[in-house]
């Protein structure tokens, strides 16, 4: 999981041991069921297994209908918070109006004005 409470690594791998909890795990070698491991936010969600398949599906389905260069930008706003925390966010103008001079920007607002879902093209 590369994104936590804590924040991501410059390299993009999640801060260990910052917690209690995860430096009782890291120290102990505890096995975590996966209950615990969502609960101490070790990871997002968890399904059965005969469920795994269609809600990948699904969150993939989500993720495709998605423009993919606010996709970028919110990745690396994540990525700047978590490596700059004395910082309260990417200066927006950095990312945001990268974002909003794209054509996908563009299909956006006509879709919503149009009331019919967009189709973003990735530039």
């Amino acid at each position: 999981m590369r994104y936590r409470r804590n924040g991501p690594r410059r390299d993009g791998a999640p801060r260990l041991g910052r917690d209690g909890r995860e430096r009782a795990i890291l120290l102990t070698g505890d096995r975590l069921d996966a209950a615990r491991a969502c609960e101490i936010g070790l990871v997002d969600e968890v399904v059965p297994a005969e469920q795994l398949a269609a809600r990948v599906d699904a969150l993939v389905q989500t993720l495709l209908v998605n423009a993919p260069r606010s996709m970028a930008w919110v990745k690396q706003a994540v990525d700047y918070a978590g490596c700059h925390p004395e910082q309260p966010a990417l200066p927006f103008d950095v990312l945001g109006t990268q974002v909003f001079t794209t054509e996908d920007c563009a299909e956006g607002v006509t879709a919503f004005l149009d009331r019919r879902p967009p189709t973003f093209q990735g530039e």
